[in-house]
């Protein structure tokens, strides 16, 4: 990485490898499960130098999945579709 102009250089831009994207780049693994989720929670947070907010993650993981809900399966469209006809 230059620090300064170089006007040797005909481009700063630089090719990247191609690479094929595979479904796993899309998914985050320590939201997979609860228990990843709180480990990975509080590593981020003891990382970033936040002990009370890692002391919390095992907390706020129970909160989120108390508060979640489900949707019943119902063969009436969204209320979000706009309907054309």
């Amino acid at each position: 990485m230059p620090l300064c102009a170089d006007a040797s250089m005909p481009s700063y831009w630089t090719t990247l490898p191609a690479r094929r994207l595979e479904p796993a780049d899309f998914l985050q693994p320590s939201c997979l499960d609860a228990t990843e989720l709180t480990a990975a929670l509080a590593a981020h947070w003891r990382a970033i130098g936040e002990p009370d907010l890692a002391a919390l993650a095992a907390e706020l993981v129970t909160l989120a999945q108390a508060l979640r809900t489900t949707e019943a399966a119902t063969d009436a469209p969204s209320p979000f579709l706009y309907t054309m006809f």
